[in-house]
């Protein structure tokens, strides 16, 4: 692995260097660090502290039209987030590498961009394993009210170096502006090479800003087998222009299987986050959890301090 992160490292920089018209590379840092306090309805604490990421991009231009991304995850074993290289002289534009796929609002998002502290339940299950990024060619459009993405990828995990799903997945958005309301539609199928189960998603999101407010909204349906699950999220967020306080509530749903009883998650997250500098965020979290997995557990307190530049 770190021989194919080294290889995509210089190749990008050898073309780089061949053409003189293309500036300097740019690098970026996302570090997050995080304290959790689990509270147990027996009323004892359990703390653990996590380096929650620590992730170096370096992109630039290689010509007029052809950039190139890579993002290394530098975890124990280092491994590659993001690495393509995008054509951008057309409406239509293309990134041909490990791309994220173009599904729901929150996913494609940065760590570094999503408000509370963890992306939503359904997503990070029904989405687990890294598979919220994929080798293979990302197609998309921007238009003024419209966006359009296609993903065609392998469909295993991002860990794999060899391609052993035959069938390819396929992932897609499309969103609509409608005057402050902007309204996506979603899908994804698949097979999952490690269990030789058909997957399937289809989700839709909006978000609507409104002055100092914010209201983010998800659901997601999804079939593995023959197992059928889903849910969604609603988040309201608060922050007056140019104050660095944000506050933010958001009820969380998910269900693993729609014929099981009992097998809901919920979570009610209560947070606020404060951006010191642009690069600086702190956040402080609340979590009112309801899970069948871990009955024990009444809440989560977690504090997360990030840096991003």
């Amino acid at each position: 692995m770190f021989l194919y992160i080294l290889s995509f490292v210089l190749i990008c920089a050898g073309c780089g260097i061949a053409v003189a018209q293309a500036p300097s590379p740019q690098t970026s840092v996302i570090l997050q660090s995080r304290v959790l306090l689990s509270i147990s309805n027996n009323k004892s604490l359990d703390s653990t502290f996590q380096i929650r990421r620590a992730n170096v991009t370096i992109k630039g231009n290689l010509d007029e039209h052809l950039r190139a991304l890579v993002t290394i995850n530098c975890s124990a074993e280092p491994y590659l987030n993001e690495a393509y290289a995008e054509y951008t002289r057309l409406s239509w534009q293309a990134r041909l590498g490990l791309v994220r796929l173009p599904f729901g609002y929150e996913m494609p998002l940065s760590s570094a961009k999503v408000i509370p502290l963890e992306r939503a339940k359904v997503i990070t299950s029904l989405f687990s394993s890294k598979r919220d990024y994929d080798r293979g060619l990302f197609v998309y459009h921007t238009g003024d009210t419209r966006q359009i993405a296609v993903a065609v990828t392998n469909g295993a995990n991002v860990g794999t170096t060899a391609d052993i799903d035959a069938n390819k997945a396929i992932a897609a958005r499309v969103s609509q502006q409608v005057g402050a309301v902007n309204i996506g539609i979603s899908g994804y199928t698949g097979t999952y090479a490690a269990t030789g189960k058909r997957m399937s998603r289809l989700g839709t999101d909006l978000q609507l800003p409104l002055a100092s407010w914010l209201l983010l909204a998800e659901a997601i349906a999804g079939r593995d087998g023959d197992t059928d699950g889903g849910g969604g999220y609603l988040l309201l967020c608060y922050q007056q222009s140019g104050c660095p306080m944000q506050y933010y509530g958001r009820y969380d749903l998910y269900d693993p299987n729609n014929d099981a009883e009992d097998d809901r998650y919920c979570c009610v997250a209560i947070g606020a986050n404060r951006y010191s500098t642009a690069a600086v965020k702190i956040t402080l979290e609340y979590d009112i959890i309801d899970d069948p997995k871990t009955p024990a557990l009444d809440g989560q307190l977690g504090f997360q301090w990030q840096i991003c530049y």
